[in-house]
């Protein structure tokens, strides 16, 4: 009875240890990853320092399975602050639009609501500022889905997936009335993150033809609209989509936070865009320049956990100092002009470091795991070969009192 225990003990022990060490290779791989792309990043040179001025701060929430809203945050209202600071809860997105309402429910909003399954996917904005389609204005509350008449919206931008209405606030749309035309969200959020996820290789690679970020976020506003039909085809051959959003409460789930603000960047340098007369440009900024590298520091498995009280307190830190020293990232190794798109708002470097110590973490965890792991192995296997031992000596035990048996 004793060894069967210590068997079974040694069995779950050997499991569990084993688990831990392919999660904690798993970790260090991924961080190893994203230091390796840090690396190049981070570069000092690449990178200039200007001054800017927050003028909305706040921490994005992504359901990274579904790359919609997060599940079991309450919403909430426009902050009242100045410069306003949107908490983890409203799962706002820059430049300032939270979430307030699912389908079918009542949105609370002072301003403009856009009707989508998503704002920003962790990675980058889903919607082109320029789409207008399931946006209308509002004054108080409505109902999420309708159009500007107060009927259901006659097209449905995603069929067979969950969708959702976000409140950008009159306070934000103002900022925006300002400069609007020289917030490229989108655009900018793609050429980030397609540098950043491409550093490693390009170092060896000769510089593609970029195209001038006016004609590239025309382009791609002609690209959603021909997406927007398409999925209309393809969403209907996928009704899993339904699934996976609507029953988001009846499995785990891991989230990404990504803290972000509305910044004015100061025009003093030739090398920062701004407009003739000497205008602010705005743009939204981010802790490291690129969406992506916070999205994959800051998760969590389901609501008020995890890292987002991390996240939330990066936001609120930009909030209480709104004027601060920031970093534009002016070219880099492919030679691609970034300004203005990529926006630091902590030194370069700082992903670096960070990143290498949760990949340091994540191999100390595995050479941890495997050191118990190994041990827990062993006894299990000398455990199992010392009962079939016994249990081959019994058996030969047995045909000899058998054959005495005949004998006799």
């Amino acid at each position: 009875m004793l060894g069967e225990r210590v068997g079974n003990a040694s069995l779950c022990c050997s499991c569990c240890w084993w688990c831990a060490a392919v999660a904690a290779g798993i970790a260090a791989h991924n961080w190893g990853d994203i230091s390796n792309k840090a690396n190049a990043w981070d570069i000092a040179t690449m990178w200039q320092q200007t001054t800017c001025q927050i003028l909305a701060s706040g921490v994005s929430c992504t359901d990274k399975d579904s790359g919609s809203a997060c599940f079991g945050y309450t919403g909430g209202t426009a902050p009242s602050s100045q410069p306003p600071v949107f908490l983890t809860e409203h799962m706002a997105t820059c430049p300032g639009s939270y979430w307030c309402a699912k389908e079918g429910g009542t949105c609370h909003c002072n301003g403009e609501i856009t009707y989508a399954p998503a704002l920003f996917d962790g990675h980058m904005y889903t919607v082109p500022s320029a789409e207008q389609a399931y946006k209308v204005a509002s004054s108080s509350s409505w109902q999420c889905g309708t159009d500007q008449s107060g009927k259901p919206f006659s097209v449905d931008p995603a069929p067979w997936r969950a969708k959702h209405c976000w409140c950008t606030p009159q306070s934000i749309l103002d900022i925006l009335k300002q400069d609007a035309s020289g917030l490229h969200k989108k655009k900018c959020s793609e050429a980030s993150n397609a540098a950043f996820e491409q550093q490693g290789r390009r170092l060896y690679q000769e510089p593609p033809v970029v195209k001038d970020a006016d004609a590239k976020e025309d382009e791609e506003d002609e690209e959603y609209e021909e997406m927007t039909e398409s999925e209309q085809e393809v969403d209907v051959a996928t009704p899993r989509r339904l699934t996976d959003v609507m029953y988001t409460a009846r499995r785990r789930r891991t989230f990404s936070y990504t803290p972000w603000a509305l910044v004015s960047l100061q025009p003093d340098s030739d090398r920062l865009d701004g407009d003739r007369d000497g205008a602010k440009q705005i743009s939204c900024a981010y802790e490291f320049g690129v969406p992506a590298a916070s999205s994959a520091l800051y998760t969590s498995s389901g609501p008020y956990s995890g890292d987002v009280w991390k996240a939330e307190r990066v936001a609120k830190a930009w909030g209480d100092v709104p004027t601060r020293p920031c970093w534009v990232r002016v070219r880099s190794e492919a030679g691609e002009r970034l300004a203005n798109c990529a926006v630091a708002l902590d030194k370069p470097g700082t992903l670096k470091d960070q990143a290498k110590r949760k990949m340091e973490v994540a191999q100390i965890c595995l050479w941890i795991s495997l050191g118990l792991a190994v041990p827990c192995t062993c006894c299990l296997i000398f455990l199992i070969y010392v009962r079939s031992g016994n249990e081959r000596q019994a058996q030969q035990q047995g045909l000899m009192n058998n054959m005495q048996h005949h004998r006799d």
